[in-house]
């Protein structure tokens, strides 16, 4: 259940009723519910993203997408980032930001456009 459902329930509560339910207002429960934060979505380099998009188009599963080096991507190790990759998910925060990447969706970073 996501918060918009949430509310949308109490929402539902309330019409049955009343305004309140077991002495409690519903009205101050979704003021609290929709102060919640929600899960921010990992900000990844435009090659991670290519990377994921790859992995996902030809049904490679998260577990063989962290392992760079593997004979599945024989074909992707010709690619110009290829490099950069593989030195990216070397590092343990990166595995990580990849896997959120991966299951939560993922924001793709601007690069610099000056040298």
């Amino acid at each position: 259940m996501n918060k918009q459902e949430l509310i949308e329930y109490c929402e539902s509560l309330k019409g049955d009723l009343n305004k309140f339910i077991n002495g409690i207002e519903v009205d101050k429960i979704i003021k609290r519910i929709e102060q919640l934060d929600e899960p921010q979505k990992p900000v990844v380099p435009q090659f991670v993203a290519d990377w994921i998009k790859y992995c996902k188009f030809t049904h490679v599963d998260l577990q063989h997408a962290l392992i760079v080096g593997d004979v599945y991507f024989y074909n992707y190790a010709n690619q110009k980032d290829f490099s950069k990759l593989k030195a990216f998910l070397e590092t343990e925060n990166n595995q990580e930001n990849f896997a959120r990447a991966w299951l939560d969706g993922y924001k793709v970073e601007k690069e610099k456009r000056y040298t």
